[in-house]
């Protein structure tokens, strides 16, 4: 059985989430909380596999909650459930300790599915989540773009390194780290995927 812990403030999105639980023979609600406050207090006598939680509370704001001392994220496997799906708050969310992702415009089938994952130990992300942030592009520093660009233009690593003052070395390492960055084999594809995330 998955035990499970409600966090939402949101009485009727509550009562939803536990309805469409309720009719999984292999999970149960043990406990469900409409302020992180209530959470912090009773966590450390629950025994609970899953917390599914919002990000927005009166006190706490986006990843506030995942940042508090308790340290939720630490002490049971947690899954976000909200209406705010972008790329930068998932990434700081997973870099967090959250399992799982959804926003609440997926259907409920996507949570349960969440949650099955998440319980066996899988990171989950809704499907519009992964879309979003496969189609972020990388972030490369104002050095590595000015790389790049010349890289384009078909300069050798010796012609960068005279035209911005640092050595073929150096060069190499920030193609490297391009190339690393923008998941491509070779320049051609680097050029590609680049102007694909309009740079």
């Amino acid at each position: 059985m998955i035990r499970i812990i409600l966090l939402e403030d949101h009485a009727i999105v509550r009562e939803g989430v536990r309805f469409l639980l309720d009719q999984e023979t292999d999970m149960s609600v043990i406990a469900e909380f409409d302020s992180p406050e209530q959470l912090f207090d009773a966590l450390p006598g629950l025994d609970t596999d899953i917390l599914i939680t919002d990000l927005d509370f009166e006190k706490f704001k986006g990843i506030e909650i995942l940042q508090h001392p308790s340290a939720i994220t630490s002490k049971c496997r947690t899954i976000v459930l909200s209406m705010h799906g972008e790329a930068h708050l998932v990434k700081r969310a997973m870099d967090l300790g959250v399992f799982g992702y959804v926003t609440k415009s997926r259907g409920a089938r996507e949570l349960v599915n969440a949650i099955n994952e998440v319980h066996n130990g899988h990171f989950y992300l809704s499907d519009d989540i992964r879309n979003q942030i496969a189609a972020t592009p990388p972030h490369i520093t104002k050095r590595e773009r000015e790389v790049l660009m010349l890289l384009l233009n078909g300069e050798t690593a010796k012609a960068i390194g005279a035209q911005l003052g640092i050595s073929d070395k150096t060069v190499y390492i920030h193609r490297a780290s391009l190339m690393e960055k923008f998941s491509a084999k070779t320049l051609i594809e680097l050029g590609h995927k680049a102007r694909e995330a309009g740079i």
